[in-house]
């Protein structure tokens, strides 16, 4: 590289004003993240010097470090602020979510509900189907846990770890949602998750976060 280049005026080309990132873009951003497991990310710039025209993704570079800070930084929000317990199951969750009263399905004893938990202005409503018997709110998130009595064998392929928003995961819900089959205790266990589509990136970290939180209540 010789002396001139290094002295020479850098072009940066044309200022471009990328836009913001939709709520709903930011959420499928954290989900992605956290599927993947990602805490940090490095960032390296590098430019041809003897092009005229180089430097573009320097343009954007500040957009998307702003967006990979939010990104990250968003599941630390979702912070445990309660511990809810019932039916001998233990859900941790942050402020602003509470624990509700299950909807009533007398012939539904086994699987049952457990646990039901939510934001703001989720609540049990008539429905055909178990897990989908409750009402999420459009910026909101529901979780609820089901358990069998005994082990019936149907866990194993679907680990918290693994959770994943899809649509149409529950047959009487359309929105998105995620489920986890777990075993503890000997015992079967389905934990979902129910997420409204104008939910931002928050709201979904926390509902995952949740999720994941399941365990045994101990005994007393």
């Amino acid at each position: 590289m010789t002396e001139t280049s290094l002295n020479a005026p850098i072009s940066t080309g044309p200022t471009v004003d990328a836009g913001p990132l939709s709520d709903a873009g930011r959420a499928r951003m954290v989900e992605l993240a956290d599927q993947a497991g990602v805490r940090r990310i490095h960032m390296l710039g590098w430019r041809d010097l003897d092009d005229d025209e180089a430097g573009g993704s320097e343009v954007h570079a500040s957009t998307v470090a702003a967006l990979w800070a939010v990104v990250l930084a968003v599941p630390a929000l979702a912070a445990v602020d309660e511990a809810i317990r019932n039916g001998g199951v233990h859900l941790d969750v942050p402020e602003g979510w509470t624990k509700f009263d299950r909807a009533d399905k007398p012939a539904a004893t086994d699987p049952r509900t457990l646990l039901v938990v939510g934001t703001k202005g989720a609540r049990a409503i008539e429905s055909e189907c178990l897990v989908a018997s409750y009402r999420v709110p459009a910026d909101g998130a529901v979780v609820v846990v089901v358990g069998w009595r005994e082990s019936v064998g149907t866990t194993g392929l679907l680990p918290l770890g693994a959770l994943k928003l899809r649509r149409e995961t529950f047959a009487c819900y359309p929105g998105r949602g995620a489920v986890a089959q777990v075993t503890r205790g000997g015992k079967d266990f389905q934990v979902s998750v129910m997420v409204g589509d104008r939910a931002d990136a928050r709201t979904v970290a926390q509902a995952l976060a949740v999720a994941r939180s399941f365990a045994l209540a101990p005994r007393p």
